[in-house]
């Protein structure tokens, strides 16, 4: 499937892509989540990628970079933000996704099993850390399904009584990239909405573990530099 790339940071202030009437043409979403989830697996079933999926523990993504597809959907395959090496710097790029253009939709990947309240607890604590943004801004998509007996009508009720999130996407190997766009597509919804991470709301949003003075400071470092290259 044609596909062009762009890394966030070469691409941080570009306007989002509209047409003569000035409506937005392409979906922008992001997906977030741990390592592991599957976020890169749904990037590569959507574009035809390689090599961008791991099974370690270790993230083997270590940049958010902007798939288009043109006239379809843009989606930004993101860090795990739980990675045991250089997590401060995945946060950044997971900052650098949010600041890119208007998101469409924000998807909480998480990985299926068998307990359904395992997974409810991984998609709380992202929905957690972005409370403040609108209820429509998030969507959930659970992958792995392969490997777990319960379905979207056992799910779907337990995730919304928890966070009133309404968007769910279930995913499987079986599950071909044409149907999966289409379902991106039909959830992504029409308002997309601005969201900045900045010096002030990072470590809210992103927070780090094991916080401490030195970590503070390379924060402010980070996110000084992060904004400057966002405001060109």
């Amino acid at each position: 499937m044609l596909r062009h790339v762009l890394a966030c940071e070469m691409a941080a202030s570009s306007p989002n892509a509209l047409n003569e009437a000035g409506i937005l043409t392409e979906p922008y979403i992001i997906l977030v989540g741990d390592v592991g989830s599957g976020k890169s697996s749904l990037v590569e079933k959507l574009t035809g990628a390689e090599g961008r999926s791991s099974a370690d523990k270790e993230s083997f993504t270590r940049k958010s970079e902007v798939f288009t597809i043109p006239g379809k959907l843009k989606i930004c395959d993101t860090p795990g933000s739980n990675a045991m090496e250089d997590n401060l710097l995945h946060n950044v790029w997971i900052a650098q996704a949010f600041n890119h253009q208007s998101v469409s939709k924000l998807f909480i990947v998480v990985k299926a099993t068998p307990r359904i309240d395992n997974v409810l607890d991984d998609v709380a604590k992202y929905f957690e850390n972005f409370v403040d943004l609108p209820e429509e801004s998030f969507g959930v998509c659970v992958t792995h399904m392969d490997t777990v007996k319960w379905t979207k009508d056992d799910f779907f009720p337990k995730l919304k009584d928890r966070t009133n999130i309404t968007s769910v996407l279930l995913s499987a190997p079986s599950m071909d990239g044409n149907t999966l766009l289409t379902e991106l597509i039909r959830q992504s919804g029409s308002k997309p909405t601005k969201i900045n991470i900045d010096k002030n709301n990072f470590q809210k949003m992103l927070p780090q573990k094991d916080i401490n003075i030195i970590i503070t400071k390379t924060i402010k470092k980070e996110v000084a530099t992060f904004s400057n290259i966002v405001e060109q």
